[in-house]
């Protein structure tokens, strides 16, 4: 083998090992990314905030639907934002009150947004860990 022939032969090898691991990189984050899923979120089946007693619905309603479709609908901006993915849980208290979480983040940093309803208005809320610590029932 020439010394042309060797430089050619490294640099083929030094391509396909940049490639190589370039794919790997990718590979081990994909997999990587799927074991740093948040870990399941236990919702209380009541606990109370702000003077008011809340309790957990199995299901996202008709009506529940309807107020989100709403809310989003008055706040475009805000239905492709990522605090909002996936269903909410559903909270109902006295007087048609409704609070609807979206909760995020892992165990160690959890961030969660709340729309409440009350009274024929929305009311944003947001914070970090869980939203009814310290005040479960």
């Amino acid at each position: 083998m020439s010394a042309c022939e060797i430089k050619a032969w490294i640099r083929r090898g030094l391509s396909f090992s940049f490639f190589y691991c370039l794919a790997s990189v990718c590979g081990c984050a994909s997999e990587s990314g799927e074991q740093r899923k948040p870990p399941e979120v236990e919702y209380p089946e009541t606990f109370t905030a702000a003077g008011v007693n809340w309790t957990r619905e199995q299901n996202l309603g008709p009506s529940d639907s309807r107020l989100l479709t709403r809310y989003f609908k008055a706040n475009p901006s805000l239905a492709d934002s990522p605090a909002f993915q996936g269903l909410p849980a559903v909270y109902h208290g006295t007087r048609n009150r409704r609070r609807f979480y979206w909760i995020q983040g892992s165990s160690e940093r959890r961030t969660w947004v709340c729309l409440q309803f009350n009274q024929g208005r929305f009311q944003f809320l947001e914070g970090t860990g869980l939203p009814w610590r310290d005040h479960s029932t």
